[in-house]
């Protein structure tokens, strides 16, 4: 049996306490659950299979074929989202996984028309994950560009997917806002996150974050957008 890591990595790891609880049922009443595998690779029930390989105890295989990697991770998280309590982060991480993948497919396939600036295709995957699960088509956009964002920010913040997930992270608004801007300065895009000093007064920072985030908007061919970006950085690197 093969541990993939990055797949285990979509899984949100047990508590201490929540394994402990885990392993005693498992002890006393038996593995009632399969673990899941693609070909040799373990998918879903890494405690369970780590529960009873320690303890020597008996468990079902349940296998599954997949057509590719993004399929595996798919499943992997619808099946998060249809079967645990995820906390909001944790929630909105699996969500704008999916969104993702499925535009990054879409577009592999040159699926969908064109209209203006909106690929009506990725419309159409937003409104079907959001109806799949109860959100709104909002909900699901927002949550794909958050996690783009979180991955453009792992350079300057390496355990910023995970302080997310534990609710422990910046706002939403704070993280976009940096990822906007990490390219340009990676050390404006720290101090969007972070503010250690509090010598700001007012809501200067809070007002950064707005202004960038209007600048987005701005068509990335107009000159006031570079501009913008770079007064922006500049305040943000005078005012610490």
């Amino acid at each position: 049996m093969k541990i993939d890591s990055e797949l285990q990595k979509l899984l949100p790891p047990l508590s201490e306490k929540e394994f402990c609880i885990l392993e005693a049922d498992i002890k006393e009443n038996g593995c009632r659950d399969p673990v899941v595998v693609w070909g040799d690779v373990l998918i879903d029930g890494h405690n369970r299979y780590a529960i009873c390989t320690l303890h020597d105890i008996p468990f079902n295989l349940d296998s599954m074929e997949f057509k590719d990697r993004d399929a595996a991770k798919n499943w992997i998280d619808n099946n998060q989202l249809g079967r645990r309590n995820l906390s909001v982060g944790q929630y909105t991480s699996v969500l704008g996984r999916m969104y993702n993948r499925h535009k990054k497919a879409q577009g592999q396939r040159g699926a969908g028309k064109k209209t203006g600036h909106r690929d009506q295709s990725f419309l159409g995957t937003a409104e079907s994950i959001a109806q799949e699960h109860g959100v709104s088509e909002g909900t699901v956009r927002r949550a794909g560009r958050l996690v783009d964002s979180i991955e453009k920010l792992k350079g300057v913040e390496p355990d910023l997917e995970y302080t997310f997930t534990k609710g422990e992270a910046p706002s939403r608004k704070k993280i976009v806002a940096a990822a906007a801007v990490v390219d340009r300065d990676p050390e404006a895009a720290k101090e969007l996150l972070h503010d250690p000093t509090k010598k700001r007064t007012g809501s200067g920072l809070d007002a950064a974050v707005k202004a960038i985030n209007l600048l987005k908007r701005v068509p990335k061919d107009d000159p006031l957008r570079d501009s913008g970006f770079k007064r922006v950085i500049s305040w943000i690197k005078t005012n610490r």
